[in-house]
């Protein structure tokens, strides 16, 4: 990274919501020291195997003091072609408006895949996927480790589990919980959760022991057969040491005088003749390059260095012959001049072309107008292959046309929208394209698909009413989103209220009304759990989230905790805004009294807005 970048902050790795298809795997805020504008770069990675095509997010600023500054509702990546366990976006600088951003958060709220399904969601605070535990953490015995590692593979590093709708496998690769098996390693899942069992594992470890034993003990008696074995044949040597002597001077006097003859008499005599013969019968089998290898050992024997090259020229024979002419057409062009292999080139691909066209003209008769165009274009210049091919994009036009004048009538607007797109401006695409894409978000209007609605009627603005119906999407986008309304949900509502929409005014208060959520009652400041009752001994937490107020509006939230026969005083938490998440908790100094514990919650201005309450076991 240049130095003219500076790291304001960086995101916690890998955070996720339940149910995405997608994770942030990494942001971070950087400062152009030059030009002082504030980036945000984020990288995403795609868990789903449908491929994404486009993708939305929503960014919160904030300054070092934890106050809300401008930042981007919506932001979309588009035009991109994300894979399975790809990522995508860290290259994208995404400028935030206002330069007194030090701090921010980020989360997906659309994600819209290739066959033009969409996953959206409002924007919340995204949790950090926990850390798995690994194999040496979670097997005391290391022959238990080594044996998970022989049944899995020396790269299984972690504890597979399932969470939060995620699959963690054991090479640490998050996947879907949807998926059979690990997008990147292929291990099955239910393979994984079979090995990590403990008792599974003692009784392949003690099966591999017993077979080691075994196998050591068979070694051991090998090895004192051996030793008596060189025991006994020592002893024999020694007594015929002499004769042995005798005998074996003998052969290698006879054993020099036949080497010495080998490459100047025995070899051209024998082995030279035989080697030709073989090479011969090579060829004759059609197993061209071998035959082409051992003639070429030959060297100048009788005519060994033109079957060589006769050799390779059968080998193109052949393969033309079967109709692989490219294949052909390379070994006669290795051959130079060699016979006639100039004249078998043109043949070749006269008849590859022929054979190409024919396919060409079969694919057009089967109506497959996308992959004849193709095979027509790939001969170009030969036959009227440059007409046919404009012939097959024509057709192939009017067949997506068709296609989508049929899924229009059919009521299938999103395939029509494809179809009509694929087109252009052949005859009446475009008009029909509007309508269908018209048709097709009034569709997503109705299916409470709001913000793909919204997207929609922006292509269509001047057409019909979708002008009116975009502000029916938005305010069911902000209806859907009352009780936790994000910064778009917002801006929408502002967008109403200045044309006095209908019921936008009641809506506003409903939305910038404050209310606090009692999401889990518990004995852990970290879980989130909701629990019905505790023991008198363990800790109480009441964890609550703040939502509400206008946009960039603080409070002073009020907290009074009620134990039984014990109410505390209250507890007062100034500069608290919509999305404020935190927990009150006692910790266990003494026993807890018996009875309900109960916590509420209030406004500045004195309101009740939220509570929460439970069972202290006796």
């Amino acid at each position: 990274m240049s130095n003219r970048l500076q790291v304001l902050y960086r995101l916690q790795s890998k955070l996720y919501i339940e149910g995405s298809p997608v994770f942030i795997e990494a942001g971070v805020l950087l400062k152009d020291t030059k030009t002082n504008r504030i980036t945000v770069q984020i990288k995403l990675c795609n868990l789903d195997s449908k491929k994404i095509i486009a993708c939305k997010i929503s960014i919160k600023a904030f300054e070092l003091n934890g106050n809300e500054v401008e930042g981007i509702p919506s932001y979309p990546y588009l035009d991109i072609c994300v894979k399975q366990g790809q990522t995508f976006g860290s290259l994208v600088p995404i400028f935030i408006p206002d330069v007194s951003a030090r701090k921010f958060s980020v989360s997906v709220i659309e994600v819209i895949f290739d066959d033009e399904t969409v996953w959206s969601y409002a924007p919340c605070d995204w949790e950090p996927i926990l850390d798995q535990v690994t194999i040496v953490e979670y097997f005391a015995d290391p022959e238990l480790k080594k044996q998970y590692e022989l049944e899995v593979g020396a790269d299984g590093k972690y504890v597979p589990v399932i969470r939060d709708s995620l699959f963690l496998c054991t090479c640490g690769t998050v996947n879907l919980s949807t998926s059979t098996h690990c997008y990147k390693c292929r291990r099955d899942f239910d393979f994984l959760i079979k090995n990590i069992d403990v008792e599974y594992l003692t009784a392949k470890k003690e099966a591999r022991f017993q077979k080691e034993s075994d196998e050591r003990e068979a070694l051991e008696q090998k090895k004192k057969e051996a030793e008596e074995k060189a025991r006994i044949v020592s002893e024999l040597r020694k007594t015929k040491t002499k004769k042995l002597i005798k005998i074996f001077l003998s052969i290698v006097i006879v054993m020099a005088i036949i080497a010495a003859l080998i490459p100047t008499v025995i070899m051209p005599a024998i082995e030279i003749p035989s080697m030709y013969q073989r090479a011969y019968a090579l060829l004759e089998d059609g197993l061209y390059d071998e035959a082409s290898q051992m003639f070429e050992t030959l060297g100048d024997y009788k005519d060994a260095s033109n079957m060589v090259l006769e050799a390779q020229y059968q080998k193109a024979d052949s393969l033309a012959a079967s109709k692989d002419y490219q294949s052909a057409i390379n070994v006669w062009t290795s051959l130079a001049d060699y016979s006639d292999s100039q004249e078998r080139i043109i043949i070749a691909e006269t008849e590859w072309k022929e054979m190409n066209y024919q396919i060409a003209l079969n694919l057009m008769e089967e109506e497959k107008y996308d992959k004849a165009s193709n095979a027509f274009k790939a001969i170009s210049g030969y036959k009227d292959s440059d007409l046919k091919y404009a012939e097959s994009l024509e057709l192939k036009r009017e067949t997506d046309y068709q296609t989508a004048v049929t899924a229009a009538k059919n009521g299938d607007y999103s395939v029509a929208v494809k179809y009509f797109g694929l087109v252009g401006d052949y005859k009446d695409a475009i008009e029909k394209g509007t309508d269908a894409n018209y048709n097709y978000a009034c569709q997503l209007l109705s299916q409470r698909e709001y913000l793909a609605a919204v997207s929609r009627f922006e292509k269509c603005l001047d057409y019909k009413d979708s002008s009116s119906k975009i502000l029916d999407a938005k305010y069911g986008y902000v209806k859907l989103n009352e009780r936790h309304a994000d910064d778009l949900a917002k801006s929408y509502l502002t967008e109403l209220l200045s044309i006095d929409y209908p019921g936008a005014e009641v809506l506003y208060k409903q939305v910038c009304v404050w209310r606090v959520d009692v999401f889990a009652v518990n004995n852990s400041e970290k879980s989130t759990v909701n629990m019905s009752s505790i023991d008198p001994y363990d800790d109480l937490y009441f964890h609550f989230r703040v939502s509400g107020g206008e946009h960039g509006e603080t409070m002073t939230l009020t907290i009074k905790v009620n134990l039984p026969g014990d109410p505390w005083s209250p507890i007062s938490v100034p500069g608290v805004k919509d999305g404020f998440t935190s927990y009150i908790g006692c910790t266990k100094h003494s026993k807890l009294p018996r009875g309900v514990a109960t916590v509420d919650f209030y406004d500045d201005a004195g309101r009740f807005i939220g509570k929460g309450s439970i069972l202290i076991k006796p």
